[in-house]
């Protein structure tokens, strides 16, 4: 869901952590797995057009799928 006209769109993705997980735990599994990524208020939050390109933002959405299940 978007909202706004496209000059206020930008490519940064965030998603909310359930509440009461360890989001900088998290944070530091993704970045043993080469996956650049940030926790703000207790969300996780992509800047794939910055730092990631699309091989990246898939590995990233892949390892967090899979350790999601497991780690939340």
């Amino acid at each position: 869901y978007t909202t706004g006209s496209f000059e206020e769109h930008s490519g940064i993705v965030t998603f909310e952590l359930p509440a009461g997980s360890d989001g900088d735990a998290f944070i530091e599994i993704l970045k043993k797995n080469s996956v650049t990524i940030s926790h703000r208020h207790n969300m996780l939050r992509f800047s794939p057009h910055f730092y990631n390109n699309i091989a990246d933002i898939d590995k990233a959405m892949k390892i967090v799928n899979r350790l999601g299940r497991d780690f939340f």
